[in-house]
């Protein structure tokens, strides 16, 4: 009885051993793929330019795409992002932003889903004529960015309030 148990502690602690030092292992494995990767993905700022002067857009959720990786996150929608947001009091017009020229879409929120898309002439647009606050979700893609050739998408979201 006592050799069976010193046999099952035995075989226990050998296992132990053998599966901690595997896992040491991988986890130095993905820091060292993490390192390799450092702008991947890209955290491009975006800007919203209403009176002459720039306000930073929240942004939300994003995928990008190398030869090599991928990256999807999700997150609150513009409606909720919105709720965070201080809103911006523009006169006549407002311009979009980004920096390696993505195509963009701007998109104006309705209660709980997105709603109409807004025109655009070189990323500006005409603020409503009519008082109220509006929400706007701004989707940019990028066919090419950086020295991967990175694709993605990214959704960033502003407030105005036409008083």
């Amino acid at each position: 009885m006592t050799i069976r148990l010193i046999s099952i502690a035995i075989l226990s602690s050998f296992l132990f051993i053998v599966g901690c030092s595997q896992t040491q292992v991988d986890n130095i494995d993905l820091k060292t793929e993490r390192s390799m990767n450092e702008d991947f993905p890209p955290r491009i700022t975006g800007y919203v330019e209403a009176n002459g002067v720039q306000f930073e857009m929240e942004q939300g959720g994003f995928n990008w795409k190398t030869k090599d990786q991928a990256v999807i996150t999700d997150a609150a929608s513009p409606n909720q992002i919105a709720e965070r947001f201080d809103a911006l009091a523009p006169k006549t017009e407002l311009s979009i932003q980004l920096e390696g020229q993505p195509y963009i879409l701007v998109y104006l929120w309705e209660e709980e889903h997105r709603g109409k898309e807004v025109l655009l002439n070189n990323n500006r647009f005409s603020v409503p004529e009519i008082q109220g606050r509006y929400i706007y979700e701004v989707v940019a893609n990028w066919s090419s960015y950086g020295s991967d050739n990175a694709r993605g998408e990214v959704s960033y979201t502003f407030v105005i309030e036409v008083e």
